[in-house]
């Protein structure tokens, strides 16, 4: 009752010296919204509500051309306080101004001009979710929605949740408006560059704790090209994260401040079966040694054998970390030549990778030298 009552003869809510159309207008639609949120109280309030709807359509009809973005058109019609020609002008402002940032999603730009109720700049998610109620039944509007429904949840921090007080309401409630229907039984997801599919998957209704993972091979991805996450049936609020990993071949590093390092391995290993790794270094004299001997994943040193290399002198230390294992070596002779033999037991079967190994000068590891990664076949 308090707001109906500050309601004007001419319709609008709010204003005073220094005000803009676009921010009276933008009060009124919430002035109105809040009256009509009241309605369902008693019979006064539905009769306050119906009264304040027909004064406040007025206002928004006489100026509707005046309202040339689409910021306070989807705030008009969020305030369910227009109808027929005029809401169908509206929502044409709407959707004209939803457009795609650089990100890739979808949502309501802000004119440089528009404001809140309360004066401030409301920000792109706000829009957007003011938009989402804008458009709520607009056939014209269907893809859209699914756009802006995949912004609004991929916007959400647990922190501060979509932002303000304000900003979180709405987006709460356009998150209620998107999501009252179920999900189809599947969705089909399909990942398209240039229009031809690279991958496939589908969403389980039953399953939406899961993430859908797609993979597939792009060998052609160099340059510029046409990437696409489409969803059949169309449903709003899926979000996608996207990854592009690309290789080059690995090529023999050429020693490096004095610096080499060889690593000789049968390339085929048998199940649980001890198999004998030799590693040989070359660094200037007197210089002590970090060397990192890279493993695939379930390739087990042998610590008998590595005990072996402290007790002769070889190594003044090893520690068997994960997928490697280092040793520290002390400074060789004038010679400059290391060499030593260790032992390591595969546990899976399958054509294993590892990372590439590296020797450094103990305390710089600018200084690495590295050497391409092996593949093992273990049977």
């Amino acid at each position: 009752a308090t707001v109906a009552n500050e309601q004007r003869p001419d319709g609008t809510f709010g204003g005073q010296s220094g005000w803009t159309l676009q921010r009276l207008l933008t009060s009124t639609a919430d002035g109105l919204k809040a009256v009509r949120a009241a309605a369902g109280t008693s019979a006064a309030a539905r009769q306050r509500a119906a009264n304040a709807a027909i004064r406040a359509s007025g206002a928004f009809e006489r100026n509707l051309e005046r309202i040339d973005e689409g910021y306070t058109a989807a705030a008009i019609l969020a305030s369910g306080g227009v109808s027929g020609k005029v809401a169908d002008a509206l929502r044409a402002k709407v959707r004209k101004d939803v457009e795609r940032f650089s990100d890739g999603s979808f949502g309501l730009r802000v004119s440089p001009n528009s404001v809140r109720s309360d004066g401030r700049r409301p920000s792109d998610i706000e829009a957007s979710a003011l938009a989402v109620l804008a458009l709520e039944g607009d056939a014209d509007a269907v893809s859209l929605l699914a756009d802006l429904g995949a912004r609004l949840l991929g916007s959400y921090s647990p922190g501060i949740g979509w932002g303000d007080g304000r900003t979180n309401l709405v987006a709460l409630q356009a998150v209620l408006s998107l999501f009252k229907e179920p999900l189809p039984k599947s969705v089909a997801i399909t990942l398209s560059m240039d229009g031809k599919t690279v991958a496939e998957g589908t969403l389980d209704s039953t399953r939406l704790r899961e993430v859908v993972t797609l993979e597939g091979l792009a060998p052609d991805a160099e340059g510029e090209h046409l990437w696409t996450v489409s969803a059949q049936p169309a449903v709003p609020g899926l979000g996608f994260s996207f990854t592009l990993q690309s290789w080059v071949p690995w090529e023999k590093q050429p020693a490096v401040g004095g610096l080499e390092l060889e690593i000789d391995a049968t390339p085929e290993a048998k199940l649980g079966q001890p198999l004998e790794i030799r590693v040989a270094a070359a660094a200037p004299a007197g210089m002590a040694l970090a060397l990192r001997h890279a493993l695939p994943a379930g390739f087990q040193p042998d610590r008998a054998s590595l005990e072996r290399l402290v007790a002769d002198g070889l190594v003044r230390g090893y520690r068997a970390v994960d997928g490697a294992v280092e040793l520290d070596v002390p400074p060789v002779e004038a010679s400059g030549a290391f060499s030593a033999s260790y032992r390591v037991i595969p546990t899976l079967i399958g054509t294993l990778s590892a990372s590439a190994s590296s020797l450094a000068i103990e305390g710089r590891p600018e200084s690495a030298h590295y050497v391409p990664p092996a593949v093992w076949t273990v049977r």
